[in-house]
């Protein structure tokens, strides 16, 4: 204590000489007294004193609570060590310090941790030093007396200290440079007496063994079996401190698994682990599980090959399942799916092992658990225990998600659904609730081919329980049929609507029974009403008059019902003739309804978010109308909505208030807000595409409240639906004045880009790709960007190229590594991160052709310097995806390089040939694509002065190529490349009829057998226009036959594609040959009048 006070005087006088440090002293105690205070006015008085101080003279609150924390005691001691670390870690009043300031106070707190005896002040200071360790020791040693201090062997209640502000501090180079000094001091801790540095020790292993690129990490793992030592110590001295000690081993397996996997001594903690799980306290028992799923889902791959590993945990597992307890009267009337009957006390053993095994599936997939499952079913099945049969259906429910591929298998399908079947009258409730939830799990999970081969007993089996006598089963029965109603063929229930209406109408009317099962009904009627679509309004007014009562319940109890019943309506109007809507009014005043609550009810109401999602169902109807009325005020009501989706979705407590207890405030995630904003996105969206023009008002506004959202942390599908958003709202763009669209247009791509570069996420980074492009072709105004953002654009996108090209690579080699070569369930999960690399790839891909066609001025250059040498590498690469990108970005060049393609003409064209002998059809349909621009390229270069002029041998060898291509045309999957193909065909023989390589007698009845095409829908309908808005409309006997012979034959044809044209995403013409085909196709239409034009 003696060092201390003499060190602290030294440097407090350094730098208060001249002051009167005293008297201002003593206005300091005082007021951190009054901070204290129980009267609110004086301990806001003393804060607002404090902020002050600390705001205009901040070397002196440093100064004077170091003197406050030397020389108080009690709550004036605490409170002032409180205060200094917040000045340090919080409001960084450090560095207002000069350089002889901020070494004193270095040197005070080293000397400080080490006399000081209160721990809650020592606590402060040790945070307070971890985190000066982080700033100052981030590259190089700015703190050249700490490490020697840390590094130090100590005793006691230093040790103690030491080994705290070590397991808060990161490790940064000058620590992982005296890694095995730190090692053997932190061996020495864990080993020693003390129980609290014993655990204090544990966080600081954690700290090293975390960090993936420490020197010599493996042989940290020499000290697991001490890990595992300590751990028994704790739970048999201390088993307070148990769950500290496992949430460090267990952050271990997550940060940084391969510490665990490369280490032979992480057996014997793996076997205490499995140990533990059998341990008495529920809560041990947990915490050895969460370690064992945590490391399953970290490395599966390694734990594949220890043996009999994943058998052990499954059967864990599945032991904490047959732990289910009796269900009580509260279980039957209690609104949760889950069998949990010990909410007080945590997580259920029964869930806990369900969530547990839910994991395993994931993690190793069904090729692996398959074998041990299917024996562990067999014997659960076989006993007459209704807990091994209800821990056999949860087995099912868990696993149908994570062992999808393997549970597919017809055998295997028809099987288990059987037992699911068999168990839905089970004796027991527990069991029927947990075969219902097994139904529902696999109606969702393997729709919709699920629903259309098990009908019949997916509908009989939700009927049954629906008459259950117990609640929770109804609502079970209600569950199956939401479910099923999803995603099933109306037709194919169809003699079951009524009986299923029915007895929905039966629990909504039914006066005793529990709300929380007239919920799930109407969340059925809701689905089941969408499904049928028009089929339902034979039902509309027996249910109507229901629902409009329950819209009338007022109490807080009934507000998920009426919010339900609100989303519930909404789907009925939307298959709803507006006349029948407006019957008795009912149209204006259901929308007047969801806008007082809107309006009035709180953002907590639960109602909030069905109003929402009703809305988001009228403005998808009847284009819009249903909502225009009130469009206003739903926009309005978004927009503040998504607002408070990214300033309000967070609340972080006053961390500059002088608060004793609140020294480490929780942060909040409001998780309802996000939702919220979710929803207001998704109305956003939907009234975009169906009001456009009406949205112009609000373009600016929804811009602004947009832009937060494509950078949310906290939610990946809150990101992806605001970037959706990005593309509808640019329609505004083009729209308004042209002197400013530059402006907008490059704010809204610098948004994009901005949230590309923090995108974590590579299916949501497709996204913003997807987006990037979209946005820059809406705007249909060239050259608009400046050349220092086109130079920024191009750059960014070329990074991002090269590093999902290099991720693909990385997954292509991990499927070629021998463990992985024979296991199914990895080369899925391989072939998953493939795809979506892939995918990213595409977009980007058409994002750069995006870029040629809108800035072609500003982006070829860059293109030509970056790009070309890229494809050329990729043409040569043995991946047929690389090659496919390759011509795609050769097509795209070709076609919106202008006159910059002139030098590189003859190479491209060369290349492209070479891709017609690839037989991959990935491939084909770029290449062919590709030999029609060329073709059209070549023929706009004929007569520019400097060209290159044609390769030699140009339209033989085009000719060729596209024939080659096409004569795959009774091909499976080839048919994109075939209409490309054909369409090339077509472009030759208009461009260059007098060429000697181009016979229309041998091309147009080529083409004719291919017709009507497939597979590239505006291809398709390029060449239908072509062959009969020309070829049949001229009467060409090439196409229609000598004396019209081919005519019937087209008319077939034409019926086919008039057939199809309903159909927005197969239809294979557009309006103009629609209108032609309409004639041609008349049955007044023989051979001779149409060629006589009769």
């Amino acid at each position: 204590k003696a060092t201390v006070s003499v060190l602290y005087w030294t440097f407090f006088l350094s730098v208060f000489k001249n002051m009167a440090a005293d008297d201002m002293h003593e206005k300091l105690i005082t007021t951190l007294a009054n901070a204290q205070s129980e009267r609110t006015d004086i301990r806001e008085q003393a804060e607002k004193g404090l902020t002050e101080v600390r705001e205009h003279q901040p070397e002196w609150y440093i100064m004077g609570l170091t003197r406050a924390v030397a020389e108080q005691t009690g709550g004036n001691k605490q409170l002032a060590a409180i205060l200094l670390k917040k000045s340090i870690t919080v409001q960084d009043l450090y560095k207002k310090l000069s350089a002889e300031q901020q070494a004193g106070l270095r040197q005070y707190l080293i000397q400080f941790i080490q006399g000081i005896e209160d721990e809650k002040v020592s606590k402060q200071i040790e945070e307070a030093i971890a985190l000066l360790c982080f700033t100052h020791l981030a590259e190089t040693n700015k703190w050249p007396e700490i490490i020697p201090f840390l590094k130090a062997p100590h005793e006691g209640r230093t040790q103690l200290r030491v080994m705290r502000i070590i397991g808060e501090s990161c490790v940064t180079k000058p620590f992982a440079d005296e890694a095995e000094t730190f090692k053997t001091e932190i061996e020495k801790a864990l080993v020693c007496d003390h129980v609290a540095t014993n655990v204090a020790a544990m966080r600081a292993f954690l700290s090293f063994a975390t960090e993936q690129d420490l020197p010599n990490i493996n042989s940290w793992g020499a000290l697991i079996p001490t890990l595992v030592r300590v751990l028994e110590k704790i739970i048999t001295s201390n088993p307070d401190e148990v769950k500290t000690v496992m949430e460090a081993i267990t952050e271990i397996a997550e940060s940084n698994h391969d510490f665990y996997t490369n280490s032979p001594n992480t057996q014997a903690l793996v076997e205490a682990m499995f140990s533990m799980m059998s341990h008495p306290t529920k809560e041990f028992r947990h915490h050895a599980g969460d370690f064992l799923t945590t490391l399953a889902e970290a490395a599966p791959r390694q734990l594949k090959r220890v043996p009999k590993f994943v058998a052990t945990l499954c059967q864990k597992l599945i032991d904490l399942i047959e732990k289910v307890s009796e269900p009580d009267e509260r279980w039957a009337l209690h609104d949760d799916d889950s069998d949990s009957d010990d909410d007080e006390e945590g997580v259920d053993d029964s869930v806990f092992g369900f969530e547990g095994l839910t994991v395993c599936a994931e993690s190793f997939g069904g090729k692996t658990l398959e074998p041990i499952l299917a024996e562990v079913l067999k014997v659960l099945l076989a006993t007459p225990d209704w807990r091994k049969h209800y821990a056999a259906l949860s087995i099912l429910a868990a696993c149908a998600e994570g062992c999808h591929s393997t549970f597919e298998k017809a055998h295997v399908m028809q099987n288990f659904t059987e037992i699911i079947v068999k168990h839905i009258v089970h004796d027991h409730p527990k069991v029927r609730h947990v075969a219902a939830e097994c139904l529902g799990q696999f109606c969702q999970e393997f729709s919709p081919e699920y629903e259309e081969k098990y009908t019949d007993q997916i509908i009989e089996s939700s009927v049954k329980l629906m008459a259950d006598k117990i609640p929770k089963l109804r609502k079970a029965g209600l569950t199956i049929m939401s479910s099923f109603a999803e995603d099933a063929d109306a037709d194919s229930y169809a003699k079951y609507h009524e009986g299923i209406l029915k007895e929905i109408h039966s629990v909504l009317t039914r006066d005793d029974e529990q709300l929380f099962v007239r919920e799930e009904a109407i969340t059925a009627l809701s689905d089941i009403a969408f499904n049928m679509d028009k089929a339902f309004l034979k039902y509309y007014d027996i249910f109507i008059p229901v629902l409009t009562t329950y819209l009338g319940f007022k109490e807080d109890k009934f507000h998920e019902l009426v919010g339900k019943t609100i989303e519930c309506l909404a789907g009925i109007a939307t298959c709803t003739e507006e006349a029948k809507l407006n019957e008795n009014n009912f149209l204006d005043t259901f929308r007047s309804h969801m806008w007082n609550i809107m309006e009035h009810a709180s953002d907590e109401d639960v109602r909030q978010q069905y109003v929402n999602k009703a809305w988001v169902s009228l403005a998808s109807t009847g284009e819009g109308q249903l909502i225009k009325p009130y469009l206003q005020k739903v926009v309005e009501s978004c927009i503040k909505i998504m607002h408070s989706g990214s300033a309000d979705c967070l609340s972080i407590p006053n961390r500059e208030g002088i608060s004793l207890s609140d020294d480490r405030p929780e942060i909040n995630l409001h998780t309802s807000k996000l939702e919220d904003a979710k929803l207001a996105c998704a109305l956003i969206e939907t009234i975009y595409e169906n009001l456009a023009d009406d949205m112009a008002p609000f373009h600016e506004a929804v811009m602004k409240v947009v832009e937060p959202l494509t950078t949310c942390l906290y939610d990946a599908e809150l990101r992806e639906k605001a970037v959706e958003l990005l593309p509808h709202i640019v329609h505004n763009v083009k729209k308004g004045n042209p002197a400013e669209i530059p402006g907008k247009l490059v704010h809204m791509l610098d948004c994009l880009i901005t949230a590309m570069k923090s995108e974590m996420l590579v299916y949501n980074a497709s996204r913003l790709m997807e987006s990037f492009g979209s946005v820059l072709e809406k705007v249909e105004v060239k050259n608009t960007i400046p050349g220092e953002k086109v130079a920024e654009y191009q750059k960014i996108l070329l990074e991002m190229f090269v590093e999902s090209r290099d991720r693909k690579k990385k997954a292509s080699n991990e499927a070629q590594k021998e463990e992985v070569k024979h296991d199914e369930d990895e080369q899925e999960k391989i072939e998953q991160k493939h795809n979506v690399e892939g995918e990213f790839l595409l977009n980007s891909v058409v994002c750069i052709g995006s870029c040629l066609k809108t800035n072609p001025v500003l982006f070829i250059p860059h293109f030509i310097k970056d790009f070309l040498p890229l494809v050329t590498e990729m043409i040569q690469s043995a991946d047929s995806h690389d090659k496919k990108l390759a011509y795609s970005l050769l097509d795209d060049f070709l076609a919106y390089g202008e006159l910059a393609v002139m030098p590189f003409f003859h190479d491209i064209f060369s290349a492209l040939i070479h891709g017609a002998t690839y037989d991959d059809v990935i491939v084909a349909q770029d290449v062919a694509y590709g030999l029609k621009i060329a073709a059209t390229f070549g023929s706009d270069i004929r007569n520019v002065p400097d060209s290159p002029g044609l390769p030699p041998d140009f339209t033989k060898r085009a000719m060729g190529a596209a024939h080659k291509i096409a004569q795959n045309w009774q091909k499976k999957d080839w048919g994109g490349a075939v209409v490309n193909a054909a369409s090339a065909m077509l472009k030759l023989v208009e461009l260059y009829p007098n060429e000697p390589n181009v016979n229309a007698t041998e091309v147009l009845p080529f083409v004719l057998q291919l017709l009507p095409t497939h597979g590239d829908q505006i291809e398709c309908v390029v060449v239908h226009d072509v062959i009969f808005n020309h070829y049949v409309a001229q009467r060409n006997p090439l196409v229609c036959g000598e004396n019209g012979k081919n005519i019937y034959s087209l008319q077939a044809i034409a019926r086919k594609l008039i057939e199809d044209y309903p159909n927005e995403e197969t239809r294979g013409i557009d309006d103009k040959t629609l209108a032609m085909l309409t004639e041609f196709v008349k049955p007044t239409t023989t051979p001779q009048s149409w060629m006589t034009g009769q």
